[in-house]
């Protein structure tokens, strides 16, 4: 999953698609942004179904739940669930919760119960989609695209060539601080977030 296209980074750097090793090299400036944006958020982009669970100790009438993706798709709705805990929450009988007792941060991936009906020890289930695909019309945000290309341009100036999380760790720290720099105020708060204890997820 890319979140821009090679075309638009060599269009930033004004290379012309034809030299030799242009397309290559940005598509290799695109991984390593990808992948470090990826960290930085702490999601991933590529579309997938995702079911996170929840076991607080006590809930109260509300609360924040951060999810385990950000950028949930509007395309299906986001069904939150409540049940006993049992001590395994996969296992718990979930009742599904009434859409006006929680807002959803597209974008961010949090969401905020308020006025639950039912308050003490219990499980939660939020399922819904998350990500990006070439077959959706959902457009990936200008801002995410942008710390991309930039990201990319900087590993073709620097020519590194990064493939795997392991030749990640290899990149200048200087560059991880021009991507936090270029995204931070994009990233979720977690103060007083509750979080997923479980999550299982598919393409």
């Amino acid at each position: 999953m890319k979140l821009a296209t090679t075309t638009s980074v060599l269009k930033r750097e004004s290379v012309n698609s034809s030299l030799s090793g242009a397309v290559s090299s940005a598509e290799a400036g695109l991984d390593a942004a990808t992948i470090l944006i990826a960290g930085i958020l702490e999601t991933d982009f590529i579309k997938l179904e995702v079911a996170d669970y929840y076991s607080p100790k006590t809930l109260g009438a509300s609360a924040t739940l951060y999810l385990t993706h950000m950028f949930v798709s509007t395309e299906d709705e986001v069904e939150v669930s409540y049940g006993t805990y049992s001590g395994d929450v996969t296992e718990d009988s979930y009742t599904v919760l009434d859409p006006v007792n929680y807002s959803v941060n597209y974008e961010s991936g949090l969401v905020s119960l308020d006025n639950m009906p039912v308050t003490g020890k219990m499980s939660l289930k939020v399922s819904y989609l998350s990500g990006f695909s070439g077959e959706t019309d959902r457009a990936i945000p200008s801002w995410l695209a942008e710390a991309a290309i930039s990201g990319a341009t900087y590993v073709m100036h620097t020519q590194v060539a990064a493939h795997g999380k392991q030749d990640i760790l290899d990149i200048s720290p200087e560059y991880r601080r021009m991507l936090y720099v270029m995204i931070q105020q994009h990233i979720r708060p977690r103060m007083n977030c509750m979080f997923s204890e479980t999550s299982f997820s598919e393409s």
